[in-house]
């Protein structure tokens, strides 16, 4: 299973919708602590996350993905959320319906299928455009009408936050804790919350407590911006940068804002120099290189008896991959110093970088602007050309 949770964060007047999930996904006698559980559409504007039976859930959630961005009318957006989910739980039911066992059980088995189906949830959400606000719904099995339903975030019992996965009632445990610990008024149904679920799913990672087995990893954590663009967000997670759960490695660099469990604080990531370009990798494949070569020279040696011109060919061959080396040797040491010696000059590049990277997301948030007055604007058309129909029959 997983824990997920959506909720809408509050600073000040400024609003956005976080998404936090674990990254254990687990089966068949064993675990993987690195599984991606959180997904952006491919439209761009809206998540989709997972928890439960993975055979099951995985492929509905590839599904999900390929419906929408082979759907023109949802993958350019002027199919607003609300409709969405409307096109996404038909797909989803219409999937389940056609699970097929083999054999093993009878095609029409609805007690064998309810078993299999009925701890599956999945969260999705983004910005409506046509509401004007974040929407988030809880997909989840309903045994009473025998098919998958969607609950809007804003008819649970709490208006800001919805949960998803079998530790629901341990986060809002810990939810309250946190809430106690920080504030004098510790309940959620009304309080604008900050960072603090995301809090509370890294303290229940880090507890590692064996009834608490089903979860696990680093947090993955995703946000919906009002100017409808989803975004990931790296977490340092035990010393390394994880996206999406998984432990990136050194020479990866990346254009994820990444944030610290312990400050909440949402950091830049520097340029890392790429790890050919350390000495200590180097000296690693190089000794893995030479152990190889003398490997098969051993057996060379072993089995097989060389001529003397051989030998000769095999020393000219030698002396050459020397004075390649050594002249590599010279291009790596050339490479380093200019890159120590212009490193301000290289900050300064990906500085006008990320700037011009804003600039392209402001202009792309007008554009946004301009399609939603545009999409107002006709639905405003067909209304008047509707109320005209009308006036028509009624004369």
């Amino acid at each position: 299973m997983t824990i997920s949770i959506a909720w809408i964060r509050t600073v000040g007047d400024y609003q956005e919708l976080n998404v936090v999930s674990d990254s254990r996904l687990s089966g068949c006698g064993f675990r993987l602590d690195e599984s991606k559980k959180i997904s952006i559409l491919p439209r761009g504007d809206a998540f989709f996350s997972f928890a439960g039976t993975t055979d099951i859930a995985f492929p509905l959630l590839h599904q999900v993905e390929q419906t929408i961005s082979s759907y023109n009318q949802s993958m350019n957006r002027s199919m607003d959320l609300t409709k969405l989910k409307g096109h996404l739980l038909m797909v989803i039911n219409s999937l389940v319906d056609k699970l097929d066992y083999g054999g093993l059980i009878s095609s029409g088995d609805i007690n064998h299928k309810e078993k299999d189906v009925k701890d599956i949830e999945f969260l999705f959400g983004g910005y409506s455009w046509k509401e004007k606000g974040f929407k988030v719904w809880l997909i989840s099995y309903s045994m009473k009408e025998k098919t998958f339903l969607a609950h809007d975030m804003k008819d649970s019992s709490f208006e800001n936050i919805i949960i998803a996965g079998d530790l629901k009632e341990v986060a809002l445990e810990k939810l309250y804790e946190i809430l106690r610990k920080n504030r004098s008024d510790s309940s959620i149904h009304n309080v604008s919350l900050d960072m603090e679920p995301f809090c509370a799913v890294v303290e229940l990672l880090r507890e590692k407590d064996p009834e608490k087995h089903t979860i696990g990893g680093a947090p993955q954590l995703i946000k919906v911006y009002p100017y409808m663009t989803a975004k990931v967000i790296g977490v340092v997670w035990e010393g390394k940068r994880t996206i999406l759960g998984r432990k990136i490695f050194d020479y990866e660099n990346t254009s994820c804002m990444i944030i610290d469990p312990d400050t909440y604080e949402l950091v830049v990531p520097p340029y890392v120099k790429n790890s050919i370009n350390e000495e200590n990798f180097r000296e690693e494949m190089e000794k893995s290189i030479i152990e190889d070569v003398i490997q098969q020279a051993i057996f060379e040696a072993e089995n097989y008896e060389y001529t003397q011109e051989e030998l000769e060919e095999l020393l000219k061959d030698h002396e050459a991959e020397e004075q390649r080396k050594r002249e590599e040797a010279e291009d790596w040491e050339e490479m380093r110093v200019f890159i120590e010696a212009n490193e301000e000059m290289i900050r300064d590049e990906m500085a006008e970088e990320f700037k011009r990277q804003e600039v392209e997301e402001e202009i792309r948030q007008r554009e946004a602007e301009k399609t939603l007055e545009f999409l107002r604007e006709e639905e405003e058309l067909d209304e008047m050309a509707l109320k005209g129909v009308l006036n028509v029959f009624d004369e």
